[in-house]
């Protein structure tokens, strides 16, 4: 994957030498660049739920996944955090519910689940 990065809430990502701004609904909190694609979690402004906050973006900057929708015990509970796991293949992204998801970077499958509250 090229470089990337955030700037002033927009993710910018370098293609042949010049830097070009990806056009996405909210403001890019995170961003992790992975083998097989740009992780990005973004922040919903105040008032409106969004709890499928995290999408992953090929090297033309087009979204290949949504985080999949997963039950939570809040009606709001977006996504806080990633971080890359140990092994490439796999990111976590955790929740205001206190859940943690490892998926899948090339499918969006959730591969486990544990919760830390």
């Amino acid at each position: 994957m090229s470089d990337a990065a955030i700037i002033s809430g927009n993710l910018v990502i370098k293609r042949e030498k010049r830097w070009a701004s990806i056009e996405l609904p909210y403001p890019v909190k995170q961003l992790l660049l992975m083998p097989e694609a740009y992780i990005v979690r973004f922040e919903a402004p105040p008032g409106r739920i969004l709890n499928e906050n995290v999408i992953a973006l090929n090297e033309s900057g087009e979204i290949i996944w949504t985080i999949s929708t997963a039950k939570h015990v809040y009606p709001d509970s977006p996504c806080t955090n990633i971080y890359a796991d140990s092994d490439s293949r796999f990111i976590w992204a955790s929740n205001w519910d206190g859940a943690e998801r490892k998926i899948d970077v090339a499918t969006d499958q959730t591969v486990m689940t544990r919760y830390t509250r």
